[in-house]
């Protein structure tokens, strides 16, 4: 440039006059387009552009708190380093920091990748909505990607595009000698409202039981399996009670679970105004069952979990039915295929006058939401 203005310089100070004069200027004005243009380009060819950079937030709703923001780059070669600044701004080119977006409490995570070592590189969050990743000195890096991750930090307050500039410097305070540099896009986003909605479901089973099975305590004894549908105590005699069972399964996605009750619609009766007498014992407090030779009807239960006393039916006890529904089965939270068993036993006396007596047990499963 010197030695441009020298000719100019040179060739005015010799007079030259008229078409001469006109065309060594007009070619020294050529030369000047060209020079100054290739000066400024060499001078600003020092830094370079940082590739496949990206930011990844883990919540990106607005002023979300404690999120998590994963900024990756490659490098673009070797280059010495002592910072790494990220800066959060509302345009590309911009230094304005999102409403509402707090850096200050951020916290660093790990720095991996790059040709940098994690445990040398500190976190500097002074200046909030700037994260500054410092170096005691410097390091080198290499033509590979890198990640930062950097916890604690809360987003803006409304939805919309922001912009992470990532630049490296050589000074450990990127204040001097920046080296490569990136801007990267990214969104805050409210989210679409999504509901769904879960049927109630419940299933409940009434299982047939075979002869000679166990039910709390006792033994079946009746030599027709019973069905969902009968109980078939049989023939009875002054010698031998008649014992059934039946299984009660129940599945429900409650939240609180099920009660299964049971009742009947009358005194077991032969139609002809003779009846066979109800247990003495009760749902809230059942008893033992009297020996051959009495007559008298009732049933038990092998669920523990009944409210009140929840096992009072253990150990063989037995209670009268009643046209009120009371508690044979019962859980407290959503089950799948829960099942108790439930017995009936009836007995004659010798005085019991003959005839088929009948009654219909009545079992309702309630689910609690």
């Amino acid at each position: 440039m010197q030695l441009l203005v020298y000719c100019m310089y040179f060739f005015l100070k010799r007079g030259l006059q008229g078409k001469d004069r006109q065309k060594i200027l007009s070619i020294l004005a050529i030369i000047l387009l060209v020079l100054v243009p290739l000066a400024y380009n060499i001078h600003s060819a020092n830094a370079a552009a940082l590739i496949t950079a990206s930011n990844k937030i883990t919540n990106s709703t607005p002023s979300a708190t404690n999120v998590q923001y994963v900024t990756g780059w490659t490098f673009p070669g070797t280059t010495a380093i002592g910072c790494m600044q990220i800066k959060f701004t509302t345009t590309a080119s911009g230094s304005t920091k999102p409403t509402g977006m707090t850096t200050t409490a951020a916290t660093k995570d790990s720095v991996t990748g790059g040709g940098l070592t994690d445990g040398s590189w500190s976190l500097n969050n002074t200046t909030d909505g700037t994260l500054k990743y410092t170096h005691a000195s410097t390091e080198a890096t290499t033509a590979t990607a890198i990640a930062i991750t950097t916890n604690g930090i809360t987003n803006p307050n409304s939805a919309g595009v922001i912009f992470a500039q990532v630049t490296t410097y050589t000074s450990n305070d990127c204040a001097t000698g920046p080296t490569d540099s990136v801007t990267v896009a990214f969104s805050i986003f409210t989210g679409q409202a999504l509901s769904v909605t879960v049927d109630p479901s419940l299933t409940f089973a009434v299982n047939g039981v075979a002869s000679s099975q166990a039910v709390n305590g006792a033994t079946t004894t009746v030599a027709t399996v019973t069905s969902a549908n009968t109980i078939p105590l049989g023939n009875v005699n002054p010698s031998t009670n008649s014992i059934a069972a039946h299984d009660l399964v129940v599945s429900t996605n409650a939240t609180n679970g099920y009660t299964v009750y049971a009742s009947y619609s009358g005194t077991l009766t032969d139609g002809a105004s003779h009846t066979i007498a109800d247990w003495t014992g009760t749902n809230g407090v059942p008893t033992t069952f009297s020996g051959v030779g009495t007559s008298a009807f009732g049933y038990t239960t092998e669920s523990t979990s009944l409210s009140g006393t929840g096992s009072r039916f253990s150990s063989d006890k037995w209670a009268k039915f009643e046209t009120w529904n009371y508690e044979v089965a019962r859980a407290t939270t959503k089950v799948s295929s829960d099942t108790t068993r439930i017995g009936y036993q009836v007995g004659v006396s010798s005085t019991q006058e003959a005839g088929t007596y009948t009654t219909t047990v009545i079992l309702t499963a309630t689910p609690t939401y």
